[in-house]
Order: C-alpha cells, then structure tokens, then sequence
C-alpha cells in the first residue's frame, strides 16, 4: 500500500509541476511536494486544490510540512486557536500571524480542523478614513453691502475648508472684502475651529477668529476659546448644536480710516487732519487703542435641509466680558443656498453684529451686511 502512494505521489508531482500558478505548498514525508491551494485540514486528511488536476485529498500523516499565501483559523487538538500564514524556517513548521505578533512553532498532527480568515472591509475603511481625513470645501465669490458708522457694497470672497477623521472634525473659513480705504482692507475674517467628534455627550472644541472691521475702527481683533460643545438634536434634515467656552480677546483700535466718514464726516470737514488729530489728544480720544479681556463664549448652531436640495443655516456667537463686566458682543448669521448645477450654488446670507460697548462714542453699536454669491463646491 506503501508504494502505491509512493507511486500516485509520484505522478502527481509531474502534473503539478506544470500549475505554476499555484501558490501552497505540501511537502510530503518521502520528499515529494505539491503545489495548488489549500483548501483545509479536517478529519486527518489535507485537502489541496491544483490547477491542473483539481481535487487531492492527502493523510495528514503522510504530511511532513506546509506553507500557505493566505492566512488561516486552526483549530488545534488542546482547544487553541491561531491565526495566520503556514511557513517553514531551519525545518520548523510555523504560523505566521498577519500582524506584527512572533511566528508560533505548529505540529500539523495536532490541527483538528481549518476555517477561513473573515475579512472585515467596513473596518479596514474606517482604519483607512482614520489614517486619511476627508478634506472637501468650496469658495464662494459674490456682492456684499454693510451698513453701519458707514455704508458701502464691495464684492467679497470666501474660502471654506472641511475635515473630518475617526475622532475629530475641523473646519477654517477665509473671508475678505474687495474694498479698500486708505490703502487697507476695510474688512477680513478669518475663523477655524477643531472639535471631538459630535455626539450627545460633551465633547472639547477650539476655536479662534481673527476680524479687521474698519467700520467699528476695529484694526484687528483676535478671539481664541477653549471649550465643550455638545449635539442636542439630530436627524435626517437637521441639526443643533451647542457650545459654551472661556476665552481670551486682544483688539486694536485705529480711529484714522474713519475720517471723514458718516458720522466723524462733519467734525473732520470742518476741524481738518490737524485739528481732527489735536481735538482727539484735547478730549482724550485716543486715535489708536489696544485691549486685552477675557470672555465667556457661547455659540448655537443650527441647520435645516429644505426643498429642492436647499439648506437653511444659522448661527449665533455671544461674548459676554468677564473682566469688562457688563460689555457684550454677538453675532447673528443665517443663510440659505440652493443647488444650481452639479457643484454650483446660490447663497444668500445677512449677518448683524451687536457690541453695546463700541470702543468710540460715534462707532454705531449695530452693524448689519447682507450678502448674494456662488459656491462651488471641491
């Protein structure tokens, strides 16, 4: 009986030996190998696949070693269990676990049985986005008006970056006026923000935001806050969410661009540059300003799918002083957008801020801008 396995092993090799595609390998006792894949261990018998010759169904004890290209559960005979590739090293059969873990030395007589490997492609794509942020945006180009200590209408542009990963989002928003005074922008924003993924449990956000406003004599002003936000309502068509956060403000006052300008317009006609500058030294107004305070930001953001694929956004920021106390800023921006082509928007937006302390008498308390552009989404 011997010999007639000797000499079957034989002539299989022979047709083996041509599948040259075939990627396992089962080394028999007597020397012979053969190649193909393989299909399993189970009841003492191996059963390999061949290109060629189709089915082979091998004693396990006439198995001496066995190497493999894809991974494999086996079921061992003292109730372990392990995973991975079947290799050979210095003549010691191994199992090469897929991750970084050390090969572990294997006895084939003691594998009851083999199964498959489960692959998990939902995880493997959230590893993926994990490892790479979805980054998308849009820039938006259109016209604004403002009104308020002035009143003018510029085109205006913006640009908008978004990203998300398994456990964070941030999002950055560059806006800017085409109108300019005195050689200077009359006004930039700049805003960016990074938060815990939302949920309705607390989660920590950063913000900070950057505004020049020549309106409000306002030369630059830096906000940043560190806080929590929390998801109070989701669905399918909307969204609220809120955040509440200490921060710290540094602004920089110029009285200059403002000059001969709505309500300072009479005084300087009349005083000119020079008066205009020794009235303010008289009285104690200073041309330029600086300030420093810490604040408690509150902010509400809300969202609601309408019709024809539209949006409706709206947001509320308060600043409420806590070393002024008494001085508060806000602002209020709503927006609707509908979709035009593939990638292509119409926007429309008024926003109205509020600082019940402006830091010049004549600068208006209220400042309203309403805004009519396209987006193009990326």
């Amino acid at each position: 009986m011997m010999r007639f396995y000797q000499f079957t092993f034989g002539i299989l090799c022979l047709f083996v030996g041509a599948a040259a595609a075939c990627a396992d390998t089962v080394v028999l006792r007597d020397g012979d190998a053969l190649s193909g894949t393989l299909v399993g261990i189970s009841s003492g018998t191996v059963e390999l696949h061949n290109s060629f010759v189709g089915r082979i169904l091998l004693p396990l004890d006439e198995v001496e070693t066995t190497t493999t290209e894809s991974p494999m559960q086996f079921f061992l005979a003292n109730g372990a269990v392990c995973q991975g590739r079947l290799a050979v090293v210095n003549g010691v059969q191994q199992v090469r676990p897929s991750t970084s873990d050390e090969p572990l030395p294997i006895d084939l007589a003691e594998v009851v049985r083999t199964a498959p490997v489960v692959e998990l492609p939902a995880k493997k794509a959230d590893s993926a986005k994990a490892e790479s942020p979805a980054v998308h945006g849009d820039v938006e180009m259109g016209v604004r008006w403002r009104s308020g200590t002035t009143d003018y209408a510029a085109p205006f542009t913006r640009l908008r970056l978004f990203g998300a990963g398994e456990e964070h989002s941030f999002s950055s928003v560059l806006s800017w006026d085409y109108a300019v005074k005195r050689d200077t922008l009359r006004y930039f924003d700049v805003a960016a923000r990074l938060e815990g993924k939302p949920s309705d449990r607390a989660h920590p956000l950063l913000t900070l935001d950057l505004e020049r406003n020549t309106d409000r004599a306002l030369d630059l002003r830096s906000d940043l806050s560190l806080g929590v936000g929390r998801t109070f309502l989701e669905g399918e068509s909307q969204q609220l969410d809120a955040s509440v956060g200490l921060g710290a403000t540094f602004e920089y006052y110029d009285l200059e661009p403002l000059r001969g300008e709505g309500r300072f317009a009479r005084a300087y006609s009349i005083l000119g540059a020079r008066s205009w500058r020794a009235l303010s030294e008289v009285s104690g107004t200073d041309i330029q300003r600086d300030n420093q305070e810490l604040n408690l930001r509150v902010e509400m953001r809300y969202r609601q799918d309408l019709f024809l694929n539209g949006a409706l956004t709206e947001d509320l920021v308060l600043y409420s002083s806590l070393t002024e106390l008494g001085d508060l800023r806000a602002r209020s921006s709503s927006a609707v957008q509908f979709p035009l082509w593939s990638r292509i928007k119409l926007r429309l937006d008024v926003a109205v801020d509020y600082d019940n302390e402006p830091e010049y008498l004549r600068v208006d308390e209220w400042q309203t801008s309403v805004g009519a552009s396209l987006l193009w989404d990326f």
